[in-house]
């Protein structure tokens, strides 16, 4: 059976909002079902995750509520954001379905988070590359 793993996508702009005029940044931006590992219960939701490698684990939020109340916590991690206070938030595991692929890994819950942030821990860590190529704005994440 060939496990292999290959997700492209692009780049999306978005607006930096400097004080003299707003200026726009391709940003990595993947579309992302969550799936209860244990239930097979599908999220009702489509999250647009931000692909973050200077994020140490994925990060959801309040959208994400009411399907993880239905889950039990794995563990728990203290996360902090750049210089911003410490956060104590649950982590889960949960199946993320990309682009009709399959991925199980682990995601920390913090409902203040702005952001959908997928990260190292359990996801970029154990994929064989991703890309970012700024100039055509795509990202390619494999596992061979």
């Amino acid at each position: 059976m060939n496990n292999r793993i290959e997700i492209k996508g692009k780049y999306t702009s978005r607006p930096l909002k400097f004080k003299k005029y707003p200026k726009h940044v391709g940003v990595p931006l993947i579309d992302i079902v969550l799936k209860n590992p244990t239930t097979g219960e599908i999220a009702q939701t489509t999250g647009e995750f931000m692909l973050d490698t200077g994020a140490c684990i994925s990060i959801i939020n309040k959208k994400y509520q009411s399907f993880i109340e239905k889950m039990n916590p794995v563990d728990e991690l203290n996360i902090q954001y750049g210089s911003e206070k410490i956060v104590k938030a649950s982590t889960y595991k949960v199946i993320m379905i990309i682009k009709g692929k399959e991925i199980e890994s682990t995601v920390a819950y913090d409902p203040d988070s702005p952001f959908l942030l997928l990260g190292h821990f359990d996801f970029f860590e154990n994929k064989s590359y991703v890309l970012f190529d700024s100039t055509l704005k795509q990202y390619r994440i494999v596992k061979n």
